[in-house]
């Protein structure tokens, strides 16, 4: 998992330390994550709209979620639906 947020590097690093996130967040400034994956209609959006967009190891956009309201209950169906359409998928084993 990995969050992008349009702040400057210091602030995600600060946030991420502050929340203690398990995860990296990267920095796009300049937006360009955000217009490729929807969270941003322009390179001047002030704030990124909030999209959780799943990919395949080689970097195929499999689900995206937009509009997201409920950030309480959306992990655990962005599992589910992982759960679903990785099923049966053969992992290293490295990764077990």
């Amino acid at each position: 998992m990995i969050a992008v947020s349009f702040a400057p590097a210091h602030k995600n690093k600060a946030f991420v330390e502050h929340e203690n996130l398990p995860y990296e967040m990267w920095t796009d400034t300049n937006r360009t994550l955000g217009m490729t994956y929807g969270a941003a209609s322009s390179s001047k959006a002030k704030l990124a709209k909030r999209v959780t967009v799943v990919l395949d190891p080689e970097g195929n956009q499999l689900l995206t979620y937009g509009g997201i309201v409920n950030v309480f209950g959306h992990p655990a169906a962005v599992l589910e639906d992982c759960q679903r359409v990785f099923k049966g998928a053969k992992r290293d084993d490295a990764d077990q």
